[in-house]
């Protein structure tokens, strides 16, 4: 019953009796505990048996409409059902519940087939150009941390690249039929891909986004990655082209967590992010004070504080077997479960603009707005005259409905 007293006891943490501080967030719902014990679980932070799960399950009116919501939000559908399969409870959902559960995990598996097979493809080319890039996130960990459960939906392929390739790569990517995907203007493209160290370039529902020193927006400023020192300690993997590498286990662990602070504080942060670096953490045996010391050297001191709520919550979380969270913690987890793209973000440029830039670029930046690319257009509503209606008509309704929710807020837009 192990598992139950877990939960027995985020429930109490979570709605925490009266004559104690209320969160500024709502309380967890049983099912978001569901999901979190799920997850825990797989990481080894809680021990499971099929009866201390039946007994939650039976007592507890689980909201399964919220549960699924929340699982496909958060891409964790195809673990939650690994978890239960390897608890042998999932026998014991709803038949939906588990009709959907398989369905996910299914699909999981198609899309990172189709997406590992592309990389590989574009990986053949640039071995053939001797260019060397190093995966990230989806096809690394997939490769790296989850050969036994290849479960982790994968978003778009994100590639390290060195800047000095840049000019060869695209052209590899224009003849393979990608094309650069397109902000609102080609003013905005070509600023915000200067700043950011990435861009991105598509082809049908494949997205390659490459980075060459990738930026992380921290508590109100920016941290540039460390491209040479990670370079030099990569490691090959043949697995994945004749010259294609792995970040180090601890550049690894460091570049998720500045993701992870970089994606909550534009209140976008997923679960699946956290279990990524809680299971590179375990599979390693990294020690968080150690990435916490690693990583602390480019940082600012107002965003330190962030950074270690957000390790702490990581650890917490999925890897202490004592189930017990600080209020910190119980914050971030509450927020996350909340987290919505601020629809501002992409107005102010806050989210793509990881420097200081000159007035003229900030004004050329605002401007583009008004004046849409017709390979914006495009890449968002097609060809046609149709195409080009809906897609000029919706562009400036968004820009009016940002515009009059930054007002309504008392926000600049």
């Amino acid at each position: 019953m192990i598992l139950y007293t877990h939960f027995e006891f985020m429930r109490t943490f979570l709605f925490p009796p009266k004559g104690h501080e209320q969160p500024i967030h709502a309380p967890l719902l049983s099912g978001q505990i569901f999901v979190l014990s799920a997850l825990r679980s797989l990481c080894g932070a809680a021990s499971w048996d099929g009866q201390g799960i039946s007994s939650l399950l039976q007592k507890e009116r689980l909201d399964w409409d919220g549960i699924i919501s929340t699982a496909d939000r958060h891409r964790i559908s195809a673990f939650l059902a690994c978890a239960l399969k390897k608890a042998q409870v999932f026998r014991h959902l709803p038949v939906p519940v588990q009709s959907l559960f398989k369905s996910a995990a299914e699909k999981a598996a198609i899309e990172n087939l189709a997406k590992m097979i592309e990389f590989k493809k574009c990986s053949r080319f640039f071995a053939e150009q001797n260019i060397p890039v190093i995966p990230l996130k989806g096809i690394a960990l997939t490769h790296a941390v989850y050969e036994e459960m290849p479960l982790r939906r994968m978003g778009d392929i994100d590639v390290f690249v060195k800047e000095g390739d840049l000019a060869k790569i695209k052209q590899l990517l224009g003849r393979r039929g990608f094309r650069e995907k397109a902000f609102a203007n080609l003013w905005h493209t070509g600023i915000a891909n200067r700043l950011a160290g990435r861009g991105s370039y598509i082809k049908n529902n494949l997205d390659i986004d490459l980075q060459w020193r990738p930026s992380f927006y921290i508590s109100g400023n920016y941290v540039i990655w460390n491209a040479e020192e990670a370079w030099k300690e990569k490691a090959p993997c043949p697995a994945l082209g004749e010259t294609a590498y792995l970040f180090s286990p601890r550049h690894q662990a460091q570049y998720l967590l500045l993701q992870i602070a970089n994606d909550f504080d534009q209140d976008y942060l997923f679960l699946f992010q956290l279990l990524d670096l809680a299971l590179v953490i375990k599979k390693f045996d990294l020690k968080t004070a150690q990435i916490l010391e690693e990583v602390s050297g480019r940082l600012k001191p107002e965003q330190k504080p962030q950074i270690e709520k957000l390790l702490r919550a990581v650890y917490e979380l999925f890897l202490s077997k004592e189930g017990k969270f600080s209020p910190d913690t119980g914050e971030i987890i509450r927020a996350v479960f909340e987290s919505e793209l601020n629809p501002r973000a992409g107005w102010g440029g806050k989210s793509i603009l990881p420097a200081p830039i000159s007035w003229s670029e900030k004004l050329i930046f605002f401007a583009g707005y008004f004046f849409p690319d017709p390979e914006y257009i495009r890449q968002q509503y097609g060809t046609g005259i149709g195409a080009w209606g809906r897609g000029y008509c919706g562009h400036w309704a968004r820009l009016m409905r940002k515009a009059m929710t930054g007002f309504s807020t008392g926000a600049a837009p």
